[in-house]
């Protein structure tokens, strides 16, 4: 998702940066900002088990923060109006440190169960970081992703998802689609590896609802 909104932006003519460090093409500054965000990382992986998303060591997770990602990003103020950082999906220390350095969230949500049911520890996580080091972060929005709109299934969790969350959650959907899920592996945006797919429309939409809300 980070890849296809930050060539968006980009072809808005704004200053962005993404930091994710999988597609080979970030600026020097960025790459430096990423080599020591993975150092940290293997620290981190150190000094606690495998995450488990459990919310019972979540106290000790945000006691743990030390503004690593925050100090980095602070250095590409000037240079880029946007920076996007490409979380892992786990509430690890990564994730919590992106969390207190980020002005917005956008929470992407397949239409399942579980994935529904698994957003509960990541706004309860969201809370504690508003409740301590970040009080700023703001929920941008919810993205509805990978929808089947084959399946009954997940039309009717499309729904349920749009009944929790509400206003939050973005009229842009992403389909299920075989071209977003070929372009990561080809090191392309959808824009340049699909440009006439409904996957880049949808997530041109997208980008459009979020310069909007940002």
């Amino acid at each position: 998702m980070a890849m296809n909104v930050e060539a968006e932006i980009r072809d808005l003519k704004r200053r962005v940066s993404e930091i994710e460090g999988s597609f080979g093409f970030l600026t020097e500054q960025v790459k430096t900002v990423h080599k020591d965000l993975l150092a940290f990382q293997e620290q981190t992986e150190q000094r606690f088990d495998k995450v488990d998303g459990r919310l019972d060591r979540l106290e000790s997770k945000i006691d743990s923060v030390d503004r690593k990602i925050d100090t980095k990003i602070d250095g590409l103020a000037k240079s880029y109006e946007y920076v996007i950082i490409d979380t892992p999906p786990t509430l690890g220390l990564i994730t919590v440190n992106a969390l207190v350095a980020s002005d917005y969230l956008i929470v992407p949500i397949q239409p399942s169960y579980f994935a529904l049911e698994g957003t509960d520890d990541l706004l309860d996580t969201v809370e504690k970081v508003r409740a301590r080091p970040n009080p700023n972060l703001k929920v941008l929005g919810v993205l509805i992703t990978l929808l089947d709109k084959r399946t009954t299934l997940a039309k009717d969790i499309h729904e349920q998802i749009r009944q929790v969350f509400g206003e939050k959650v973005f009229d842009t959907v992403i389909s299920k689609s075989v071209r977003l899920e070929e372009s990561p592996a080809f090191k392309e945006s959808i824009f340049t590896f699909a440009p006439n797919s409904s996957g880049a429309v949808e997530y041109a939409r997208l980008c459009e609802e979020v310069m909007r809300r940002v």
